[in-house]
């Protein structure tokens, strides 16, 4: 039963009871709340080829996403979406008729009608005793979750990030408007970061900071912190006085982060954003400030000075 709010209510009423004037109301709360369910998953199946969804709203809407970047969903109203590798649309009905499927899609559709089965036979069994006053089994998750290697594999895939998971320290996305909103586009390629050599540490710091060339469209030292550059293809590297330097990608789930020796070694590492060191967190956090002084570095003021490139 729906508990009674503490702040009282103005009036209860069943649902033949409802006035008239209050029937649109409703009608847009029930709307609400259908599209909320059509969007909670309900019971999140793991497979070895992908992960499926079946949802809160009655019929449910089903979803399957394959790691190679195939997906199939299936609506309430038996309509199928399927979109293959190539980001080609086919509009089909289910159960699929053999004539109707696209070439080279029977073992997609095949592993998607297994694993429709398969979550619906679930329901059923968990959702039993739902009558009886049990417990709620749901939302419930089947089978194993794909490695850490996997999710970097298939990174493409977003339905890895759809169930509820902690939200990583950095959104590497989030620079992407910011960035790109500045800049015009220009078929610029983008730069290729070279292995820093066996050098002495102050020979090291010198040939990390040329090593970025002629595809910079601001530069802006930082006193205390180090240089930064704002390139053209919208990437953001960072050269520390630590002799370390971290790039920034618009495009990408990366970091590329350059980590010097004591002995005049260093080397250059690309991490995924769910797997990064501590020390580049740090620097990470610090991006968002020195991003800002990048976009505002026409005006002076600020604590760094504008270097032309």
């Amino acid at each position: 039963a729906t508990p009674i709010p503490e702040g009282g209510a103005d009036a209860f009423y069943s649902f033949s009871s409802l006035p008239e004037k209050l029937w649109k109301k409703y009608i847009y709360a029930a709307r609400f709340i259908d599209l909320v369910k059509a969007k909670t998953p309900k019971i999140t199946l793991y497979t070895s080829k992908a992960k499926s969804y079946l949802m809160e709203n009655s019929p449910p809407d089903f979803e399957t996403y394959f790691y190679s970047g195939v997906k199939i969903t299936c609506a309430p109203d038996r309509s199928v979406k399927f979109i293959d590798v190539n980001g080609v649309n086919h509009q089909l009905r289910y159960p699929v008729s053999p004539e109707e499927i696209p070439p080279g899609c029977n073992l997609y559709l095949d592993h998607f009608h297994r694993c429709l089965q398969h979550c619906q036979h679930i329901e059923q069994l968990l959702g039993g005793g739902a009558d009886l006053g049990d417990p709620p089994c749901f939302p419930v998750i089947v089978g194993r979750k794909p490695t850490r290697e996997q999710e970097l594999e298939h990174s493409s895939n977003s339905s890895l990030d759809k169930e509820n998971r902690a939200v990583p320290v950095n959104d590497l996305q989030s620079f992407k408007g910011s960035i790109m909103s500045t800049l015009a586009k220009p078929s610029v390629s983008k730069p290729v970061l070279h292995p820093v050599p066996n050098l002495h540490r102050n020979e090291q710091i010198s040939e990390r900071k040329t090593s970025v060339r002629s595809d910079i469209s601001r530069t802006l030292e930082i006193p205390g912190l180090g240089v930064a550059r704002l390139l053209c293809d919208g990437n953001v590297q960072i050269d520390y006085d630590d002799a370390s330097s971290l790039v920034v990608k618009t495009k990408a789930p990366t970091v590329d982060y350059f980590q010097p020796n004591p002995g005049g070694k260093g080397f250059w590492r690309s991490y995924h954003n769910t797997d990064l060191p501590t020390e580049v967190k740090m620097k990470l956090a610090q991006v968002p400030q020195i991003l800002e002084k990048l976009m505002n570095c026409g005006t002076r003021g600020f604590g760094g000075n504008v270097v032309t490139s």
